[in-house]
């Protein structure tokens, strides 16, 4: 076992530590299908890992051949994040960008972080609250 996980640490396993997003100062999380050139992919993903909003890239297969987690400051920053990409990444194109927050309501609560925001080119769609029974309730 110890060979082996020495193999994989010096091949192409990375370890990694992450903390606890609503604690981080980036309370928004997005999920953001998109795809590229299959001759792009693995250059694209490389280029990802350094954008500091990026949390992870996933290779897949199908038309959106990238999948990306990304964390953001706040939900005006969906725009931001989408032109930096374009700027860096033009053989990039985003098809859909999903969102979740810890979103305060009232002075104490806080909605928990799988309340889904759906983030449309920054128009939110609806927010589905625990006292809402249909589960989606248009705000």
């Amino acid at each position: 076992m110890r060979r082996r996980l020495q193999s994989l640490l010096a091949s192409r396993l990375s370890l990694r530590c992450d903390l606890a997003r609503p604690l981080s100062g980036w309370p928004l999380s997005a999920v953001c299908f998109a795809s590229v050139p299959g001759r792009h992919v693995e250059g694209t993903s490389r280029a990802l890992s350094g954008v500091r909003e990026v949390r992870s890239c996933a290779i897949t297969s199908g038309p959106h051949n990238l999948v990306i987690d990304v964390w953001l400051r706040e939900l005006r920053d969906v725009h931001a994040f989408e032109a930096h990409l374009s700027r860096k990444l033009p053989r990039l194109t985003v098809s859909d960008l999903s969102g979740s927050a810890s979103v305060p309501v009232g002075r104490e609560k806080v909605l928990p972080a799988g309340e889904m925001l759906k983030v449309c080119r920054g128009d939110i769609r609806g927010v589905a609250l625990r006292d809402d029974p249909s589960g989606l309730r248009k705000r």
